[in-house]
């Protein structure tokens, strides 16, 4: 691995563009490829908590039931009584929310001519958040939009049960008994990557506070304590988290963005944050995980723009730059929506067109609950898409 990254570090030159540090130059690219088939690039895994690695907001108190249902009204796409006068009285949204009826799905994937449940009661109708999520979180129950759905709700409810007799004492009782809380495609990711020798760090991270229940279960997951993963190797221990030490914050204002790691004083700017953070996961004594609370008061404030989210670095193409892959469900189909990608060097913000599926990728709940290798796969193809967009000729 020396023997690669001195070759590289030798004969690769990198040419910067002011708007991306890593997509200007042909040859760049080319090279990059090159040296991604010889060698992987180290990974830094970002993770939403709710809706992405546990199926649940012990927070709200929003057990797995409410939760499955409301994944599949965002998931399952039908048609309405169509009209482009909405009205604003509530009643009268409500009773055009309740046309909508079930084509097709669940389906990530967007069905033309189709809108999902929850598009109409947000995008079309502008239905007030919480009367929306009450709507959502019975949507596949019998008597509701949604009920032709049912059998795909009965479906993940089984696969997130747990073995029979087996319950876990450290969940929250918002998971519901008998109920997986992390779900175990993420724990299924992490023994992949040891086992294949791979070089990653894990960062939780959360606009809540929802870190010290999820940290639980993993470190019980890490030591080998988990009733369901008996076989963890003993080497994953080193990501266990401790906290208040594996944690850090971040504040967003008018003044720009900073970073206070726990134990160092705050860090002020996107460069020198990117670089502090690096030195947290890569210095002398390497943290391999870390839980960072994200700043959500300055994304309300800023209406939910794409630059003023939960921040992300992204290192050029090289043997020795990490592969930072943000996982999260609120990361749009056509644009990054709550992920704020930097270019670590210039500390620009990176077009969405740039970080779709390589750097940015939208997690999909429901197939993290139906398909044990969700994360893997999903790993795979950014590292797939990462070498096909440095392969590819230059603009």
């Amino acid at each position: 691995l020396s023997q690669a990254r001195s070759f590289v570090h030798t004969h690769i030159t990198i040419t910067t563009s002011s708007s991306f540090g890593f997509a200007s130059a042909q040859c760049m690219r080319r090279a990059a490829a090159t040296m991604a088939t010889a060698v992987k690039r180290s990974l830094v895994l970002h993770f939403d908590i709710n809706k992405t690695i546990i199926i649940c907001d012990p927070v709200k108190g929003v057990q797995c039931d409410a939760m499955v249902n409301a994944l599949l009204s965002e998931a399952c796409w039908g048609t309405w009584a169509e009209t482009k006068d909405i009205p604003s009285d509530v009643d009268k949204k409500l009773e055009l929310a309740a046309t909508w009826q079930f084509s097709a799905g669940p389906t990530p994937e967007e069905q033309p001519g189709l809108i999902t449940y929850a598009d109409l009661l947000e995008c079309v109708l502008g239905i007030e958040k919480k009367v929306m999520q009450e709507l959502k979180n019975r949507f596949a129950q019998p008597g509701e939009p949604g009920a032709a759905a049912n059998p795909a709700y009965l479906d993940l409810q089984a696969k997130l049960r747990l073995p029979e007799g087996v319950s876990l004492p450290a969940a929250p009782a918002s998971v519901g008994e008998g109920r997986y809380f992390i779900v175990p495609s993420f724990f299924n990711l992490l023994l992949h990557l040891e086992r294949e020798g791979r070089d990653f760090r894990l960062l939780l991270r959360t606009f809540g506070i929802d870190t010290a229940d999820v940290v639980k279960e993993l470190n019980c997951f890490l030591e080998g304590t988990h009733p369901c993963f008996p076989d963890v190797p003993e080497s994953l221990r080193r990501y266990s988290l401790q906290l208040p030490q594996d944690t850090g914050k971040w504040l967003r204002d008018s003044a720009g963005i900073h970073l206070t790691l726990k134990g160092s004083p705050q860090v002020d700017g996107a460069v020198e944050c990117a670089a502090a953070l690096n030195g947290r996961l890569f210095g002398p004594s390497p943290r391999w995980s870390m839980a960072l609370q994200d700043y959500y008061p300055y994304w309300r404030e800023c209406k939910e723009a794409d630059d003023s989210g939960k921040l992300v670095f992204i290192d050029p193409p090289s043997a020795g730059a990490p592969h930072s892959i943000f996982f999260d469900d609120n990361i749009e189909r056509d644009r990054a929506h709550i992920v704020d990608a930097r270019d670590s060097v210039s500390g620009a913000p990176v077009a969405f067109s740039d970080t779709k599926n390589i750097y940015l990728v939208k997690s999909e709940p429901i197939l993290a609950i139906s398909d044990p290798d969700y994360f893997i796969k999903a790993v795979a193809t950014a590292e797939a898409s990462a070498a096909s967009a440095a392969a590819a000729p230059a603009a």
